[in-house]
């Protein structure tokens, strides 16, 4: 997983920043900043929210200060002084309620595994969200994620959940192209051009998601890459 990205991949500049500030004791802010030629990001996220503000965002961030509340944020201008987009999500009533659930219907599909999960969910709500803590979620991130102690390898998806986790990338590419198709109408020109970058924006058949590290000499971090590999269905047009 070391190495230069692949020739064909898309490739997006981040940055990642931790902060201590006396009025809370955590805070943490997480950004991404997109290049001129990634604004297919933002075009997606237009279609699929139905927010047109995205068209105009150039850094998308996510923040935590360590209270209940995740503040999700796009925002735009030369300095990035503009702000069209904000949401504040609640951890306890929103964020752990949707992942255990979607994370519950990943893999609920796997039988091997139906029992130990079972008890791990009946186990959550048992306690609440109010009181969840990591500890108790993690049996159920770690029975998706695994997170290899070679930082080159990083925390990946097992594979057997890759094509369930198509299957939900397979609906967001509808839900977006059917938006562009009532947006524009199936004969324009417009749902041509942008159904077509869409559709090659997600992945056909995933063949893998993972956030690998790498270090320096000194062992501080250097790098986090995060990498979604694809193989493209291509149509045989042979006679």
């Amino acid at each position: 997983m070391d190495g230069e990205p692949e020739q064909n991949a898309h490739v997006l500049n981040y940055a990642f920043s931790m902060t201590n500030w006396e009025e809370w004791p955590v805070a943490i802010d997480f950004h991404l900043d997109l290049i001129s030629n990634c604004t297919i990001i933002t075009m997606a996220l237009a279609f699929l929210s139905g927010n047109n503000n995205f068209y105009n965002v150039n850094r998308l961030g996510v923040s935590y200060f360590g209270n209940d509340v995740i503040s999700l944020y796009g925002i735009g201008g030369e300095n990035h002084e503009i702000v069209y987009y904000y949401k504040e999500l609640s951890i306890a009533k929103e964020i752990a309620p949707y992942l255990t659930n979607q994370i519950y219907n990943l893999i609920s599909n796997n039988s091997e595994n139906s029992d130990f999960i079972a008890d791990i969910i009946n186990n959550v709500y048992k306690k609440g969200f109010d009181g969840l803590d990591i500890p108790s979620y993690a049996p159920l991130l770690n029975s998706v994620l695994v997170c290899d102690t070679d930082p080159k390898k990083g925390i990946y998806s097992y594979s057997s959940y890759l094509s369930t986790i198509q299957k939900f990338v397979n609906k967001a590419k509808a839900s977006a192209v059917q938006k562009l198709k009532d947006t524009y109408g199936e004969d324009s020109s417009e749902y041509m051009m942008y159904g077509s970058i869409i559709k090659e924006l997600f992945p056909d058949n995933l063949q893998d998601i993972r956030t690998s590290y790498t270090f320096k000499v000194d062992g501080s971090p250097d790098k986090v890459n995060f990498v979604i590999k694809d193989k493209k269905m291509v149509l045989n047009t042979n006679t």
